[in-house]
């Protein structure tokens, strides 16, 4: 719901300025958003920077995760003598090594 605060035109400018209901930027994404959904949008904004969870010194939009991580020396994956039995896993750089 939208703000149903009443008050005299006189300080409605005020009231507009500190309403938790009035849209704002966000700084990473520049969409506008109410104020009051401003902490669960940017927890969910996707080009908010972040770093690579393997700590390979990335540090990229969270949209770009994924695809990131699909290539990051640092991700561990799957032996591919796995069909064959291994269980081990090790990081993506080792496997040249």
């Amino acid at each position: 719901p939208d703000c149903s605060f009443a008050s005299p035109r006189a300080t409605l400018a005020a009231h507009e300025a500190s309403c938790e209901f009035r849209l704002v930027d966000c700084e990473h994404c520049q969409q506008p958003v109410r104020f009051l959904d401003m902490t669960n949008h940017v927890a969910d904004c996707l080009t908010l920077e972040t770093g690579c969870p393997n700590s390979c010194g990335a540090s990229l939009q969270r949209k770009d995760l994924a695809e990131h991580r699909s290539l990051c020396p640092n991700e561990s994956v799957a032996c591919p003598f796995q069909v064959h039995g291994c269980s081990a896993t090790v990081q993506r750089k080792d496997f040249a090594s």
